[in-house]
């Protein structure tokens, strides 16, 4: 996707946000398919497991998805690198908060309308 593309394509969202006929949560995070690649399924799911379960530790993380820790704390260090998760230290432990919603867009990249603005955000 090259910058003319994309920055058509986030007007076009732009415009719907302000038109609020897109809403997003406060602090989230809009993430478009070249940028999804750090929103690995692994990744999405500690997300996911962070928002329900609050775990009071990576060790703990890694024992619901059934990971190693070293695994799992790799990927929460990505996700920090980005504002999506903090890993606020307590002694030997880290503990993971969620800073940031997750807003993920799937644009199929077969579909060259959504990318030429004949196909506008949110309509069916």
């Amino acid at each position: 996707m090259n910058k003319k593309k994309i920055k058509e394509l986030l007007g076009t969202l732009t415009d719907d946000i302000l038109n609020e006929t897109i809403d997003f949560p406060n602090g989230s995070i809009l993430a478009l398919p070249d940028l999804t690649m750090m929103f690995t399924k692994r990744r999405l799911e500690l997300i996911q497991i962070i928002k329900m379960h609050h775990p009071q530790s990576v060790g703990e993380i890694a024992k619901i998805t059934k990971r190693p820790k070293q695994a799992v704390t790799r990927d929460l260090k990505i996700l920090e690198r980005f504002g999506v998760v903090r890993l606020k230290r307590a002694g030997r432990t880290s503990l993971p908060i969620l800073e940031r919603e997750i807003v993920l867009f799937s644009f199929p990249r077969t579909n060259p309308s959504i990318l030429d603005g004949k196909k506008v955000a949110g309509e069916a």
